[in-house]
């Protein structure tokens, strides 16, 4: 007599990354088969600047991955022009992020 066995392996990553594809609690999904996850550690974010010669992009990075971009047209070319286009790239970023919230997209 045959008996049919389904086992599955996982990396520590796998597991995290189904719990939270499949919105469950990784904590409790840990405790459950007794798994013992490492710690978490903080998200680091960074900001990106590029400056063109007719415009700037200016990029939001979450521990070294680019998630938020949004570029902004120079309007002069002396200082007050520059600090402008930031500004306004990072009033589009805030709205870009706001809209994901919104849409329950989670960053």
């Amino acid at each position: 007599m045959s008996s049919n066995s389904n086992t599955v392996h996982l990396t520590m990553e796998s597991f995290i990354d189904f719990c939270n594809k499949a919105r469950l609690d990784k904590n409790a999904a840990a405790n459950f088969f007794g798994i013992t996850l490492p710690e978490d550690k903080p998200r680091e974010y960074t900001l990106g600047l590029n400056v063109y010669e007719d415009r700037i992009k200016l990029s939001l990075l979450s521990d070294g991955a680019e998630i938020l971009w949004a570029y902004s047209y120079r309007k002069s070319d002396d200082f007050m022009g520059l600090m402008q286009a930031i500004s306004y790239a990072a009033h589009q970023l805030y709205k870009k992020a706001q809209q994901d919230y919104l849409d329950g997209v989670e960053r």
